[in-house]
């Protein structure tokens, strides 16, 4: 497996991603080390992960021939299969964080297409890192996988503590400011980089208010939200 490093796990993982010219549903990743910032310069290390393209299914290019009818539906995975998705997912989390040396309890519990991951810990603080960083990083490689095992249409959403309530609550403070900030001086508001389902949030928030309008800009993993007077333009 090939390794890849940067400042964060994120930045690792989309060095890697970018140099093999994959996505991550497209490689298997593991953490090898975590970067620390150190103490002016001291103590100083950068992120390591290792990553390896998935071996693809051969195509056979012959049609399937069938017996029987059959639906154009995707097939939903067995009741036993998830359950091994669950007890796998579960060790595979509890693996990486026990290597990482923060050894962390992993509960998986599925509730209709999503895999929710609760994950606790004593230095809860480092295993989310900062504006949640190291946690988006763990549910990027649980997805990637889940998707390894083949169940495509199975979301993961990975919390750690009670981070995800928390920065729901600070998106919407952090959304309604912004919003006021756009109708006071009438000048678009930037907002930090966020994933894709954050700023997901943050739009439904605002969708709300009839006097902004937003819309995201730039490329992942750096792409933020813009909120914008709406005018007779917009």
């Amino acid at each position: 497996m090939k390794k890849f490093v940067g400042e964060t796990v994120e930045s690792a993982i989309k060095n890697g991603l970018e140099t093999l010219n994959l996505s991550a549903e497209e490689v298997d990743i593991s953490i090898i080390q975590v970067g620390k910032k150190g103490f002016f310069g001291i103590g100083h290390k950068e992120a390591v992960v290792s990553m390896k393209p998935k071996k693809l299914e051969p195509i056979n290019e012959e049609p399937a021939v069938f017996e029987e009818s059959f639906s154009l539906n995707k097939t939903k995975p067995s009741q036993d299969l998830e359950q091994t998705i669950e007890q796998k997912l579960q060790q595979y989390l509890e693996a990486v964080t026990e290597k990482m040396g923060l050894p962390t309890t992993v509960q998986v519990v599925k509730e209709q297409e999503v895999l929710n991951v609760q994950m606790e810990a004593e230095s809860l603080g480092y295993l989310i890192g900062k504006h949640g960083r190291m946690l988006n990083a763990f549910q990027q490689i649980a997805q990637a996988f889940v998707h390894h095992l083949l169940v495509e249409n199975v979301k993961v959403v990975v919390n750690i503590g009670n981070y995800r309530e928390k920065r729901a609550i600070m998106l919407e403070n952090l959304a309604i400011k912004a919003a006021s900030e756009a109708i006071a001086t009438k000048q678009p508001v930037f907002l930090e980089p966020m994933p894709a389902f954050e700023r997901k949030q943050v739009h439904a928030i605002l969708s709300k208010n009839s006097e902004v309008v937003t819309h995201s800009e730039g490329r992942e993993p750096y792409r933020y939200l813009v909120v914008e007077k709406r005018t007779s333009k917009n």
